[in-house]
Order: C-alpha cells, then sequence, then structure tokens
C-alpha cells in the first residue's frame, strides 16, 4: 500500500467506494482517524498523508500545488482502485479538485463525485496575503485573524508550535502562490460544504462552484467556523455517507 495512504481496514467484499480524504494546510491523515469508526463498512476511507508530515516527517514536503497534484494523480492511478470519490477540505479542496481535473483531462477514471469543504472555487479567489515574507509572529498573527487557525494549546506549547510552523508555513506558501489556469467545467457532481460562521469561505463565495461542473451541485451548510470538520466531525462524515450513497449501488 502507497504511504500517500492511510486506510481503514474493510472487509474487501462489503466496500462499494474508496473516499479520498484530504486535510486542510498544516494536518495530515491523523484530522480522519475518528471517521473510520464511523463510515459504514461500504467505504473504505484512504486518508491523505501528504510527504513531510507525521508518519512522513523524514520525508522532503513538496512545495506548490501542482506538485502535489501530479504526485497524487500517479499514486491513484497506480492504486488502480475502483469506484472513488474526493473529500477535500480547504487546501484539501483545491487539491482534490484539481487532481480529478488532471485525471479526467488525462482520461482516467473519473472519481463518482467531488466534495469541497471550507474552500472558496479557485477562480474565485481573492488576492492573496503576502505570507511568504511575513516573519512568523506576523504569520502567525494573520492566521489567526484570517481564520482563527492556530488552536491556543498549540500556541502556548513553543515546541510543539517549531515542528508544526514549517509545515503549515509551506502550506499556505503553496496556496498564495498557486495560479488556475482554466480549461472548462467538469462532468463531475459537486458537494459543497460550508461553515455558517466562516469568513473565508462564505456562503457567497462558495456558490461560485457551480461554475466550475456541468453536472449538479449541491451545497451543505454546518454550524461552526472554517474548522466545522474538527468542530462536529459526526455532521459532516454523516453528511459525507448521505451524498455518496446516491453514487452506489447498496
Amino acid at each position: 500500500m502507497s504511504t500517500w495512504f492511510v486506510t481503514s481496514p474493510r472487509d474487501k467484499a462489503a466496500v462499494k467506494l474508496r473516499l479520498f480524504a484530504i486535510p486542510f494546510a498544516g494536518r495530515g491523515a491523523s484530522l480522519f482517524h475518528t471517521w473510520r469508526a464511523i463510515l459504514p463498512d461500504w467505504i473504505e476511507l484512504a486518508a491523505i498523508q501528504l510527504p513531510g508530515r507525521e508518519a512522513r516527517m523524514g520525508e522532503a514536503a513538496l512545495t506548490r500545488i501542482p506538485e502535489i497534484v501530479t504526485a497524487l494523480k500517479n499514486e491513484i492511478v497506480a492504486s488502480n482502485t475502483g469506484p472513488y470519490a474526493f473529500f477535500g477540505y480547504s487546501m484539501g479542496a483545491l487539491i482534490g479538485f484539481e487532481t480529478a481535473r488532471a485525471l479526467l483531462s488525462e482520461g482516467y477514471r473519473k472519481p463518482v463525485a467531488l466534495i469541497l469543504g471550507a474552500h472558496q472555487p479557485p477562480h474565485y479567489r481573492m488576492t492573496p496575503v503576502r505570507f511568504h515574507a511575513m516573519s512568523d509572529a506576523e504569520f502567525i498573527a494573520e492566521m489567526q485573524q484570517l481564520y482563527d487557525g492556530i488552536p491556543q494549546e498549540v500556541l502556548r506549547n513553543k515546541d510543539l508550535m517549531k515542528l508544526l510552523l514549517p509545515t503549515l508555513r509551506r502550506d499556505i506558501e503553496a496556496l498564495e502562490f498557486f495560479q488556475y489556469a482554466p480549461n472548462g467545467p467538469l462532468d463531475l457532481p459537486f458537494y459543497v460544504y460550508g461553515g455558517k460562521k466562516d469568513p473565508h469561505a462564505s456562503p457567497t463565495r462558495l456558490w461560485h462552484w457551480r461554475d466550475l461542473t456541468n453536472a449538479p451541485t449541491q451545497f451543505r451548510w454546518f454550524e461552526g467556523s472554517h474548522f466545522f470538520v474538527q468542530e462536529d466531525p459526526q455532521a459532516v462524515v454523516k453528511a459525507v455517507v448521505e451524498d455518496l450513497s446516491l453514487h452506489v449501488t447498496l
């Protein structure tokens, strides 16, 4: 099994679909650890573990979105997976969307659905903040203002901050330098998830995901902020199961 995928044990005979789950900036596959006990047997979770974090901390990190997308696409193709879907959250939503685009453009099997959480569509992005030019202190302050993005318990732990900050900075800078290249809408159903109190990925912005697909787009709004996936994982998983169940025969 690829080091890119942290999978949940499943009876292969029961599995109908593999779910590639991509975390937000600075996080690894452990974001989806609690999902394993919640998801039904017909969904095999494959949480994406990017190089340079958690169990892959010793590997060189990828520092640009196109690099990540190409590598992830190749891993998915090599896995020879059956029916599958993407769940991408914040930065993970952009990676999931771009990976789906790459797979479709090269004629590979397409996902049955794309679930996009807490990220504005790439053609509707605000002018990125110049994170790469900031000191660590300025970067942390900006992240807190924009996203409330670093938990207080982490901020108070200097050793943990020293460990996590480089990864977070690399990811945010990858987003900052990303340039979207439009090439027409996808023939994929989109499910867009947003937090009701998320100022970064507001409903007004998220509606524009509809521009990027020829298939239906469904929207769900969750209580909470930009990190509603952590605030109420049960509600998010319940929505994921309901939406994906529309694309398999149970």
